[in-house]
């Protein structure tokens, strides 16, 4: 009966204390949760002098919009370059007669390249029609040759037959006139014959030097090397007088104004120097601001600092007539805590730590660089 009892009230309590623990663990949930302010900022940059000189014009107005490439002052910089003005003149007229020098050179060398391809070219065709000469002449001579045989070879045959037809008649009768004739017709054929084989000899040799004189006159005309290329003999002049020129088209740069231009479109939110003050290298003359911010900067407290992550979804509420609201995300998270700027700090004289985020900025959300943005973890 009384365990009973004891039962009874033990229940509540229990109850009570799962109330008291769900409660707990929501305020601790609750407190985990972040509320800060954040910065909304975009680029800004300041245009610098890279050499001494004086600001002839300045081209913009303070708060002008501008765009990417526009020229925003020029700057002259006879005053860095003045005292070396006798020397570069002297460099200038040095190079200018180097380029004459060249140009002379240049001249000449197509005058003698032109020279020695016409006589090259004679030389070659003086070859060639000796090369000719040679062929034509050894064809004469295989072509006299040849006149020279054909009637000695039918004049043999005749003779042939005289002998034979000597011999026929002379069979029975053999007196010394008979004898004496054929043996005087016999030396005459032998002689003729002996004068054929010579020539057949000959004739030959004289169809083996025509032949190496038409081969020769052959690979001649085959194997002559490629005429060499004007362009490929001058060039090397022409280079040298290219690096004349760029050497003095460099003296003239160093007189030459620089101009400052726009690194990116925005607005012209300082103005350091006017025209006529005298600048040195560093020094800014003007700094260009985005006129629409890219990002929120925003730190949490190092006690919050591991709760925030990447891509982590917040609220941005911007107190305005209307108030702005959108919801966005952390695209940015700081590797460790910094110290937050001092517009942000809860009292003027308490530095502020924490840990830095960039949030995107919602596209429908109309913000001024500088401005504030409460920050709300969803």
């Amino acid at each position: 009966m009384r365990h009973g009892r004891l039962s009874l009230h033990i229940v509540p309590i229990l109850v009570w204390l799962a109330a008291l623990a769900c409660v707990v663990q929501l305020f601790s949930l609750q407190s985990r949760r972040f509320e800060v302010l954040g910065i909304a900022q975009g680029r800004m940059r300041q245009v610098q002098a890279t050499v001494t000189g004086r600001l002839v014009d300045v081209k913009v107005e303070l708060f002008e919009e501008v765009q990417a490439g526009q020229v925003l002052a020029v700057l002259d910089t006879l005053t860095e370059t003045e005292h070396l003005q006798p020397e570069i003149a002297a460099k200038k007229a040095v190079y200018e007669a180097e380029i004459q020098r060249l140009e002379a050179d240049l001249n000449s060398a197509h005058d003698l390249f032109t020279l020695q391809a016409a006589q090259r070219q004679t030389e070659l065709s003086d070859r060639y029609l000796q090369l000719s000469t040679e062929v034509q002449k050894a064809h004469t001579v295989v072509l006299e040759l040849k006149a020279v045989q054909e009637p000695d070879r039918i004049k043999l045959a005749e003779m042939e037959l005289k002998v034979k037809s000597f011999m026929v008649q002379n069979l029975i009768e053999q007196d010394n006139a008979a004898v004496y004739n054929y043996k005087m017709l016999q030396l005459q054929y032998d002689a003729l014959a002996k004068k054929i084989e010579e020539n057949d000899k000959l004739l030959a040799k004289s169809e083996e030097d025509l032949r190496k004189a038409e081969d020769q006159r052959e690979a001649f005309a085959k194997q002559q090397p490629p005429d060499a290329s004007l362009d490929r003999t001058l060039e090397p002049i022409r280079r040298a007088i290219v690096v004349q020129q760029k050497r003095i088209a460099e003296l003239s740069v160093e007189r030459e104004p620089v101009i400052l231009r726009v690194p990116f479109a925005g607005l012209v939110s300082e103005i350091v120097h006017r025209a006529g003050e005298v600048i040195l290298p560093g020094d800014a003359v003007l700094t260009i601001s985005e006129n629409k911010p890219r990002e929120i900067a925003a730190w949490v407290s190092e006690s919050q600092a591991n709760v925030i992550q990447k891509d982590m979804r917040v609220r941005l509420v911007k107190n305005s007539e209307p108030p702005q609201i959108a919801n966005s995300q952390v695209v940015y998270l700081g590797p460790n805590v910094e110290l937050v700027p001092q517009r942000l700090w809860d009292s003027p004289d308490t530095p502020k730590w924490g840990r830095r985020m960039l949030i995107g900025i919602h596209a429908d959300m109309k913000l001024l660089p500088g401005e504030v943005v409460g920050i709300r973890q969803l």
